[in-house]
């Protein structure tokens, strides 16, 4: 049986808000993000680590989640500019969501504790590029994050390769497709290539491990696979405590095999099966 947790998001509302402009804007102090050619410069310069600027983009995400839009497709549109900005300034690319430098942290969102089951953001009769399913763009609704600790853990560098499409800065007046997620994912070159496992999950958890799934479908054994994000730096190997992209196959006949994002969770070693290796797509 598969153990699952939900933690409470750490905002109740959101410090953003659209102007009539449409640019995000700071609800507690009034001013335009993007209107302001200071930001984010002026936030980071004056504590420039690596921490800062995490802390800068989880708490903006989390709230830029919890703004109602009125077109839901526009979920990846009205932040891109506010992207882009942040990408220059932590000097790094962007695609929906995602910051190379930051790249595993940013695949590690999930539903927060007593949240509703995300729906994925549909199509519906708007001409709009939806996200991949491993972005948190592509559903509705607040996102939380799992936090492994900084200094203590090696991203799994190996094994996940980015999208093509990341390091071109793509867009999103480039994006004039409008593709079937996740089938089309590959074609678009905004499919994650990786490498998946078969997992056990045991009454042996402690801590953080578990199970994280996006909404409350019921899933059969073996259905679900794991991509190893980031894993911990203890010596002996059947040690280790990874961080996990939980996956379902979705398009079978691609090559590799197109699977979508479910869920993310926290598993020891003792819970992956080597031997079940893959490789895959995550569109």
């Amino acid at each position: 049986m598969c153990d699952v947790r939900h933690y409470e998001s750490s905002s109740s509302k959101p410090h953003l808000r659209l102007d009539r402009d449409g640019l995000l804007t700071s609800s507690s102090d009034g001013i335009s993000l993007l209107g302001d050619a200071r930001f984010p410069s002026k936030v980071i310069e004056q504590d420039g680590t690596r921490g800062k600027q995490i802390r800068l983009w989880t708490s903006l995400f989390k709230d830029y989640t919890l703004l109602e839009l009125s077109r839901p497709p526009d979920r990846s549109v009205a932040i891109e500019g506010l992207m882009d900005r942040l990408a220059t300034a932590f000097k790094t690319d962007s695609l929906f969501g995602m910051f190379g430098t930051f790249w595993g942290r940013c695949l590690l969102w999930r539903r927060p504790q007593d949240g509703v089951p995300m729906e994925r953001v549909a199509q519906g009769n708007f001409a709009i590029k939806l996200a991949p399913t491993w972005s948190w763009m592509a559903v509705h609704g607040g996102i939380d994050f799992l936090s492994p600790p900084g200094g203590k853990i090696d991203w799994n560098t190996s094994e996940v390769t980015l999208p093509p499409a990341l390091r071109r800065r793509m867009t999103q007046d480039q994006r004039k497709t409008l593709p079937q997620r996740p089938a089309d994912s590959l074609a678009e070159s905004d499919a994650i290539a990786a490498r998946a496992f078969s997992f056990t999950v045991t009454s042996r958890l402690h801590g953080e491990q578990g199970l994280y799934f996006d909404d409350d479908a019921v899933r059969t054994e073996g259905q679900v696979k794991a991509v190893i994000i980031c894993s911990s730096q203890e010596k002996d190997q059947n040690l280790k405590e990874h961080h996990v992209l939980l996956t379902v196959e979705a398009a079978p006949n691609t090559v590799p095999p197109t699977y979508e994002r479910i869920g993310v969770g926290v598993l020891p070693e003792i819970c992956i099966d080597r031997s079940s290796g893959v490789a895959i797509a995550i569109g």
